[in-house]
């Protein structure tokens, strides 16, 4: 694995976050099994979203780190700071990230330790004044279990960086999961 750093403002995010923990829980080992997430764009702030698990049922870190910059290397970094984890959400993370500017693509990724999640990409929304058009792609009603997810691929391999914003509407979770009457 990766160490979870980078230039040294993140770094010395990463020194903040270790001391935060606590003794011992630096050394912890946590998975992101649920990956990360962005929503709710705005010209100068965006949402993110996590989960933190400990694979053996231990205990969870108090606080992760996250990072955000320009660049997907995160050689320009832009935030850099340290987020708690409440155990009564069960190590769900979300945060707003305010000071950004409009119409800019981030990375971002979340740590703690050595273990970084996956590392997401995420757009803010333009200015209410900006002329361009802003394209969406909207898809609903998947159905998780039926493993129909070939339209999504699709939609990657052509459209990854000509789309602004990704809408899911509808479900990815039924109540016939597993009703072999409706499903083999």
């Amino acid at each position: 694995m990766t160490a979870f750093r980078s230039h040294s403002l993140a770094v010395a995010g990463l020194a903040l976050v270790v001391c935060t923990m606590g003794a011992g829980a630096a050394d912890a080992q946590v998975e992101f099994t649920h990956s990360v997430a962005s929503g709710d764009p705005r010209p100068n702030s965006v949402v993110l979203w996590t989960r933190v698990q400990a694979p053996d049922g231990g205990d969870l870190p108090r606080s992760l780190g996250l990072e955000v910059a320009t660049d997907e290397g995160f050689q320009n970094p832009v935030v850099s700071r340290v987020v708690d984890v409440d155990p009564q959400y069960d190590g769900v993370v979300k945060v707003r990230v305010d000071g950004l500017q409009p119409y800019t693509t981030y990375w971002y990724r979340f740590g703690v330790g050595f273990v970084s999640s996956p590392t997401g990409r995420t757009r803010t929304a333009p200015s209410p004044n900006d002329p361009r058009p802003i394209r969406y792609a909207v898809v609903y009603c998947q159905d998780f279990v039926g493993r129909w997810f070939n339209s999504y691929a699709k939609l990657l391999q052509e459209h990854d960086e000509d789309i602004d914003f990704f809408v899911q509407l509808g479900d990815v979770v039924y109540e016939t999961t597993g009703d072999p009457g409706f499903q083999d």
